[in-house]
């Protein structure tokens, strides 16, 4: 997910928050990996840490619950791996960082900022709820696409911005098979556009709609 200096904070934070933490982090297009402009960066992450914060992590059963367990004990336990180097690394924990309970497999949605390209939280796809933040200062676009194509994973990206010359531009530069803009996770089979009610934090919920 890359914001541009002139992205619409409060849409990239509800989108933000449903690009990582949509099904527990457990999609192939999930937006683990944040690029922020440093104008933005501060707003950004802490209005994501908000969010993350308010959200209920439970069994799927329970209709209060908005991210459920992961799938099993192994992922659990490789997710918890990513989130202690993360912390080792030096990145910034804003939110989460830790296992919820005792029993099952359930980790509470995690935020790291400071990231920079070469922590694992930041190249290697953890399929759990674990959001990596870095900032960037440059204004050239090329040099913005190099950051978000500097993964060997590329299925889905989205980008944050109001103006739709640079949108377009940025589009043509990275390496993803699907790039959404000012949105992620909506369309096709994701069901994000019909989940958005719940993590948007109102009393609306998903089921029927």
């Amino acid at each position: 997910m890359v914001v541009l200096p002139d992205a619409d904070v409060d849409s990239l934070i509800d989108g933000a928050t449903i690009g990582i933490f949509f099904n527990a982090g457990q999609s192939c297009m999930a937006g683990s990996r944040l690029i922020v402009h440093e104008s933005l960066y501060d707003r950004v992450v802490a209005g994501i840490a908000v969010r993350a914060k308010a959200i209920r992590v439970g069994s799927g059963f329970d209709t209060e619950t908005q991210i459920g367990p992961l799938i099993s004990e192994a992922q659990l336990s490789k997710v918890c791996r990513y989130i202690d180097e993360g912390k080792r690394a030096g990145a910034k924990l804003h939110a989460g960082g830790h296992r919820v309970g005792e029993r099952g497999y359930f980790v509470a949605p995690t935020i790291f900022g400071g990231a920079d390209p070469s922590m694992s939280i930041m190249r290697k796809e953890i399929f759990g709820p674990v959001l990596g933040v870095m900032s960037y200062a440059t204004q050239d676009p090329e040099e913005i696409a190099a950051l978000a194509n500097d993964t060997t994973y590329g299925l889905a990206a989205s980008i944050w911005t109001r103006d739709v010359a640079s949108a377009h531009q940025l589009v043509g530069l990275m390496r993803a098979g699907q790039v959404w803009v000012n949105a992620h996770h909506v369309g096709g089979g994701s069901a994000g556009r019909r989940l958005a009610p719940v993590w948007l934090g109102t009393r609306e919920r998903s089921r029927g709609r």
